[in-house]
């Protein structure tokens, strides 16, 4: 019979993390699960030879307290930095400067600070969970390749997912099956030359674009002509289930009919690579109230979905239900 242990998370973004790590740190047994090759979730990083898109999240912010208390680490160690790149934003017609804002990214990579978080914890990757069956005084959860007893599950995880292993008629269902998640159709580009356009990152307030960034101006990344696109939630969904390739030329189109509107008489300069890539849960629709749901049972919720969408969010998620289960208001510095 398998050892029980504390908890075990399903999930390796910022939120899944972030509570393994407080507890882990806290003298918690805790095991963290994750069906794809690397940490990060939505923090991703895609790379080819020497091309990299961070082709989820493309920066995080800090306002909370406790979240700019890590990052300054972060910043410290070399795992995150400032995007110093100019941010315009374009609604068709004229093109002006975002807001003012501190943009911080992960280094070399937007993964690189959940892999640094992760470092300490026992783990496994490739390794996608098929169900939670209540077990004695916890739970046992079956994946793939193996299966684990725990006293608590958390699973950090979009709404969607989440509803698929929660038993049926579980009280944490209507949370999970009730949240709506938006999606985003992102393109991944790489040129001979620069393109002729005048910013770093850009927020395009007209269909069917809404982002667009030069992934070589942000710190510690490749010198390369690497660009990241994201298509509208409205026009994700209305697409969703487009073929990849479909997906990437209308993109590409549009990307083109942008630069001629911005930059017009200057050529585009020869494409090299392409590819398409669906974030099917990108972003909630709305954030709900509290920044974590669990159920008596050992079950719970946690995730950016739950704060907002944002890095920020899925941190202050993970790092909520960390202190109320560790029963005491762990301090960053020693934790992390």
């Amino acid at each position: 019979m398998d050892a029980l242990m504390d908890v075990i998370v399903v999930g390796a973004g910022m939120a899944g993390v972030t509570y393994a790590r407080t507890v882990h740190d806290a003298g918690w047994q805790v095991l963290l699960l994750d069906k794809s090759r690397g940490f990060g979730g939505r923090m991703a990083t895609r790379r080819s030879g020497e091309n990299a898109w961070d082709h989820g999240a493309q920066y995080f912010t800090a306002t909370h307290p406790d979240f700019h208390t890590l990052v300054t680490d972060w910043v410290d160690d070399g795992l995150a930095a400032i995007w110093q790149g100019r941010i315009a934003v374009w609604d068709g017609e004229t093109l002006g400067d975002a807001g003012p804002m501190i943009r911080y990214v992960g280094v070399p990579g937007m993964t690189a600070v959940c892999k640094a978080m992760a470092a300490p914890l026992p783990h496994h990757l490739h390794t996608t969970v098929t169900a939670l069956l209540p077990e004695g005084e916890g739970w046992r959860v079956l994946a793939e390749h193996g299966e684990w007893r725990a006293r608590r599950v958390v699973l950090a995880m979009p709404p969607a997912q989440a509803a698929a292993l929660l038993p049926p008629g579980h009280d944490l269902l209507r949370h999970a099956a009730n949240a709506d998640m938006l999606p985003a159709w992102t393109l991944l580009l790489s040129f001979a030359a620069p393109l002729p356009l005048p910013f770093s990152g850009l927020f395009i307030n007209r269909e069917p674009l809404a982002w667009l960034a030069d992934n070589a101006s942000k710190p510690g990344r490749p010198a390369g002509l690497d660009w990241v696109l994201h298509a509208s939630p409205t026009w994700s969904a209305a697409h969703l289930d487009l073929p990849h390739e479909t997906v990437a030329e209308l993109l590409e189109q549009a990307l083109l009919k942008l630069c001629a509107q911005l930059a017009p008489g200057q050529p585009v300069p020869e494409r090299l690579s392409i590819a398409a890539h669906r974030w099917r849960y990108a972003r909630p629709a709305q954030a709900a109230q509290d920044a974590f749901r669990e159920s008596g049972d050992g079950l719970a919720l946690i995730g950016d979905w739950l704060l907002g969408g944002r890095v920020e969010g899925a941190f202050l998620s993970g790092l909520a239900l960390a202190r109320r289960h560790c029963g005491i208001p762990v301090a960053l510095t020693e934790v992390f």
